[in-house]
């Protein structure tokens, strides 16, 4: 019988994840299907118990569940735990679910992949505190850099610095990334105003790295003005595919090739924009 695997989110139709796994899918010869699955905020916990049911292997997770899935999982991964949140789940033979975070490995892998250096001299700011946010910190933390970390409320970053540094010193108002930046090496931003018409100003530099996570129209203007100050910029859509090629590696034990389906992804995001 055919498994079943998908991303349960709301919304969920502009997801480009079934079309990175299913391209996985056939060229390991599996018989399995990856659907986007709309899942309202107050029903994620009866979709599972629904899900849970059927022949399926797992789901990935994206907003607004992640929480959600993170208090459903009854065995959490290192990272999982760490983060707080869950993006992907495997259904266990007992019928519970193992909750994984993959964000955090496939951002490492997005850093290695597009050639951008993080070592514990390199200067790093991250903007936000969010569920994206604490992800990066997280994966930073493992390779013992210790970013800034921004956020329009404080208080929030501050926690963030505590809980996955170690230290409540890396941390201030995101009204400050203006003068900071100037002297960063890699600027990371987890947060998305890219839908509200909105960027963040940036100072022109000489040399510097600005990674957004988002991708698409939602990164497109943040971008273009990174560039304009003379930052080398890359958007998320690496992040992306890195990261769902190890929740593929988790359900299947089979690490995927991701150089054509990210070539792939590229296209159908410029087809679009």
């Amino acid at each position: 019988m055919t498994k079943l695997l998908g991303v349960l989110g709301d919304p969920v139709s502009h997801s480009l994840s079934p079309v990175i796994q299913n391209h996985w899918i056939r060229e390991a010869g599996l018989d399995a299907t990856y659907e986007a699955l709309r899942v309202a905020p107050d029903e994620f916990n009866l979709a599972l118990e629904t899900l849970s049911k059927r022949d399926c292997v797992g789901f990935n997770v994206t907003l607004p569940h992640k929480t959600a899935a993170f208090e459903a999982s009854a065995l959490l991964s290192d990272a999982a735990q760490a983060i707080g949140a869950v993006n992907t789940l495997t259904l266990q033979n007992d019928g519970s679910w193992h909750g994984h975070n993959t964000d955090a490995s496939g951002f490492l892998d997005s850093l290695h992949r597009q050639n951008i250096a993080a070592m514990p001299e390199t200067k790093v700011i991250v903007i936000g505190a969010g569920g994206a946010a604490r992800a990066v910190v997280y994966a930073l933390s493992s390779i013992d850099v210790l970013p800034l970390i921004l956020n329009r409320t404080e208080a929030k970053a501050r926690q963030l610095s505590i809980d996955l540094t170690g230290s409540e010193a890396a941390y201030g108002s995101v009204d400050h990334l203006y003068g900071r930046a100037a002297e960063a090496d890699l600027v990371i931003n987890t947060i998305s105003l890219g839908h509200e018409g909105k960027i963040l100003n940036l100072p022109r530099v000489k040399k510097g790295i600005f990674a957004d996570i988002s991708y698409g129209h939602a990164a497109a203007d943040q971008l273009a003005h990174a560039s304009e100050q003379g930052w080398t910029t890359h958007d998320g859509l690496q992040m992306l595919v890195s990261q769902a090629a190890h929740s593929f590696e988790t359900w299947f034990n089979i690490d995927p090739q991701t150089d054509e389906i990210l070539s792939r992804c590229r296209t159908l995001l410029e087809t679009v924009t």
